[in-house]
């Protein structure tokens, strides 16, 4: 979705777009949630635009309802997640462009993070959405904290049932330490 740098008005623009009537959302969201969006799952984005200048500044929310597959036991479970963010944006070339050199060195902060640059007379709001749910993105989908998984003998999940596999408690790894 392109948001033409001309049509932000002074007192800034507000975009809200949701998943059941916007495609690109849709399909941006079965890209980025790893097969964990379903058509009847949800997502709802708001984005405020001010243009100081050239130079604008984002603010977001992401509210997103997925089914994903616990990495433990390996059951599907409702998630919801509320992703607020906040980009600043230059551009790369015209006004503002010397406050910013290639080659100037600096070390980074926190705040830099939430900074980038458009090219051209418009910014892809499909490509920030996008940058912020790949950062939102979990390295583990739990369905809860004291998730139990699966047995590693007879694959019984540990969370319903109690399974009845004998539980070795001696590793022969451990021998060469023994002394």
């Amino acid at each position: 979705m392109k948001i033409y740098i001309e049509d932000i008005p002074d007192e800034g623009l507000t975009i809200k777009v949701d998943s059941d009537s916007d495609k690109w959302l849709q399909n941006l969201l079965e890209d980025c949630v790893e097969g964990n969006f379903a058509k009847k799952d949800k997502a709802e984005v708001c984005v405020t635009v001010i243009n100081c200048e050239g130079n604008l500044d984002l603010r977001g929310d992401i509210a997103i309802f997925t089914h994903p597959v616990c990495d433990r036991c390996l059951e599907i479970y409702k998630d919801k997640k509320n992703i607020e963010f906040h980009v600043f944006m230059a551009p790369l070339k015209g006004k503002g462009k010397d406050k910013f050199r290639e080659n100037d060195e600096k070390e980074l902060i926190k705040e830099d993070l939430d900074f980038g640059f458009y090219e051209g007379d418009h910014i892809d709001l499909s490509e920030i959405v996008k940058e912020q749910l790949v950062l939102e993105r979990p390295i583990k989908k739990i369905c809860k904290e004291d998730c139990a998984g699966i047995c590693q003998k007879c694959g019984c999940n540990l969370n319903k049932e109690k399974c009845s596999c004998k539980q070795e408690q001696y590793d022969p790894r451990w021998d060469a330490l023994k002394g």
